[in-house]
């Protein structure tokens, strides 16, 4: 029996309709209406769920039925499938499966009996499947057939926190797997990309520049004595060699561009919190020096190590002296590499995947050996890809030639906002706003012919695309604490224009006129803003913007698919 079939049994017991449940439970009518039509089932435990064995307790009771609390419990469990099964855990976690392994939705879909626009559907939270175990099983019996090798053991064992002799074998991996999938407390695996972007939201360039002190940093000018060669062995030669070889980078005449490469896994040595702002800030003197620095990221390896990665080279990447870029098939499993070069020092090691205690690496400086080392780098940097394009306001005019470039993509635009959409704004407002904040007058024509150039070029998209922008609506108070300001960053304006709540509401008028007058615009209400400093433009499928509003004004264009899916799953509160 499902749970909607057990509500509409327990109703046909009291003898009651579904109003009289809802007025004893004190759960509003529509999702009394979701339970019984099976499009909604309460998480356990909750106060939902309380309510509505409370609620069919208390007609029993008036009704003279022998009905006890505990039975009434598990008897509404048992439907659930699984008594602790949270359906928003298990959705969310379900995402991180298949972004983890790059699963093909569609050969799945195909495998359990689902259309994949229906598994779509499921993903997004906007259906559910009738019985969430039999889903859950049907999902771990495919994994444990098309992905039971050793690479996607070992990413599989990272997501789900287990050793990987506990899943050693076809009948453990599903054990394993549907647990995670189907009773885990609180989501760890679904947060990575979330916590990228409020890294990014909070991070402040011009406080960590005085925190590190780079602005007064000195880098000297005396070369480091180093032997011609060393090698270093085990984890604590991972973590020596990487410090002495920036050191000795960082210290010598050279400005050479720096290569790095490696697809170790960072897990261990991220946990000696010495090394790591030994490391971070070697690579600080590298960009102080006017070093540039070129990264390949390893981005095969476990999402949320990928992502934290990514998070602790933030603060680097917004100097926009970082290139970063990927290896599109880093199939190869059976070795851990790692290599850095400016063509004066090298740092080259290796060890066989899994066992870091036995890992060897070489520094030199040797001119014979570095020109080895550095063509092979190159060539390996040639066969990388971008990761993520980083725009700042030397970039400027490059930017510019992003958008004239996107213009020939057709696809759908979503946009997240932590203020209001610039180009939906009339130019009366944007004058009147610009003159009570006392904008000198050139600058007034910067920014209205900004206005204009923007406005034409979305007119233009959207005759092709569907622009939906998520926004958010403050009430008066709200508005007060979260100081809104016109968003500017696309022309690299960096002083504060803010609104009056007057102005506010105005332009939100504004915004509905455009909707009205655009067939292909639409937009959402947040309940909440999700970021204050970020907006977010997603090209579905393609790519995604990420725009930094407070200065310095910075913009990252991320193209990897993986990082593109996991933004685009991003979801705001929308009001109902």
């Amino acid at each position: 029996m499902t749970f909607s079939e057990k509500i509409n049994d327990y109703l046909d017991i009291l003898g009651c309709s579904a109003k009289d449940l809802s007025d004893a439970s004190l759960i509003s009518p529509a999702v009394i209406s979701r339970y019984r039509n099976r499009e909604r089932i309460p998480k356990y435990p909750s106060e939902q769920f309380n309510a509505l064995v409370d609620g069919i307790c208390v007609i029993a009771k008036e009704k003279n039925i022998d009905l006890k609390p505990n039975t009434i419990k598990e008897e509404l469990l048992e439907t659930i499938g699984i008594s602790d099964i949270n359906f928003e855990t298990f959705r969310e976690n379900f995402n991180v499966l298949i972004s983890t392994l790059n699963m093909n939705v569609a050969e799945l879909a195909r495998y359990i009996g689902y259309d994949s626009s229906y598994l779509s559907k499921i993903r997004s939270g906007s259906r559910k499947p009738q019985n969430v175990s039999d889903f859950i099983s049907a999902i771990c019996k495919y994994v444990s057939i098309n992905y039971f090798n050793d690479n996607d053991l070992k990413k599989i064992s990272y997501m789900i926190d287990k050793e990987l002799p506990s899943i050693d074998k076809a009948e453990n991996l599903i054990k394993e797997l549907s647990y995670w999938l189907s009773k885990k407390d609180s989501v760890e695996y679904s947060s990575p990309t979330e916590s990228f972007l409020n890294k990014l939201d909070e991070f402040d360039l011009n406080e960590y520049i005085k925190a590190i002190h780079f602005d007064t940093l000195k880098v000297p000018t005396i070369p480091v004595t180093l032997p011609k060669s060393k090698s270093y062995y085990g984890l604590s030669g991972f973590k020596d060699s990487q410090i002495d070889v920036i050191k000795a980078i960082a210290l010598s005449k050279s400005r050479n561009d720096l290569y790095f490469y490696s697809n170790m896994s960072m897990v261990e040595a991220s946990k000696d919190m010495d090394f790591t702002k030994k490391f971070m800030f070697g690579l600080a003197a590298c960009l102080k020096k006017g070093i540039h620095i070129n990264i390949i990221h390893d981005i095969d390896r476990p999402f949320k190590e990928l992502m934290l990665g990514l998070e602790g080279w933030l603060p680097l990447y917004m100097t926009g002296l970082i290139t970063p870029h990927y290896l599109k098939n880093n199939a190869n499993d059976l070795f851990s590499h790692l290599t850095c070069t400016n063509g004066y020092f090298s740092l080259n090691g290796y060890y066989a995947t899994g066992n870091i205690n036995n890992a060897v690496f070489y520094m030199t400086n040797k001119k014979e050996e570095i020109t080895n080392y550095v063509e092979n780098t190159k060539t390996i940097w040639k066969k990388s890809m971008p990761l993520m394009d980083i725009y700042n306001v030397e970039r400027k005019e490059d930017f510019e030639k992003l958008f004239d470039e996107s213009r020939k993509i057709k696809e759908d635009r979503i946009n997240i906002f932590a203020t209001l959409p610039f180009y939906t704004m009339s130019e009366k407002l944007l004058y009147k706003i610009l003159k009570r904040n006392n904008v000198d007058k050139d600058d007034v024509d910067k920014i209205i012919t900004h206005l204009k150039k923007e406005k034409t070029r979305i007119v233009s998209l959207l005759k092709d695309c569907s622009f939906n922008d998520e926004i958010t609506i403050f009430s008066k108070d709200e508005f007060e604490n979260n100081s809104i300001s016109l968003s500017l960053s696309y022309m690299f304006y960096d002083k504060k224009i803010r609104y009056t709540y007057d102005e506010y509401l105005e332009h939100i008028e504004d915004i509905k006129k455009f909707a009205k007058d655009n067939t292909n615009y639409s937009f959402k209400e947040s309940t909440r803003s999700p970021f204050k400093n970020i907006n977010l433009s997603i090209i579905s499928g393609n790519r995604v913007i990420i725009s930094k509003e407070n200065a310095p004004s910075i913009h990252f264009v991320i193209y990897h698919q993986k990082l593109v899916d996991a933004i685009e799953k991003i979801e705001t509160p929308l009001k109902d």
